[in-house]
């Protein structure tokens, strides 16, 4: 939803993302918590973790 989004050139995404997600929070990060998972695995987690944690809304 957010890359449609963001294609559409909407720059107030947030009704339309929590509306996606069905909740009062929506994560736009590329990362899962199974990637998150693998790369702690790989040992990489520093790198992945910051990201997916800003990739949360605000009101997450």
């Amino acid at each position: 939803m957010k890359a449609k989004l963001d294609a559409a050139g909407i720059t107030n995404q947030d009704p339309a993302l929590r509306q996606a997600a069905r909740q009062a929070f929506y994560h736009t990060s590329k990362f899962t918590l199974r990637d998150l998972n693998r790369r702690a695995i790989q040992q990489q987690p520093a790198a992945t973790l910051p990201i997916c944690i800003h990739g949360f809304s605000h009101t997450a």
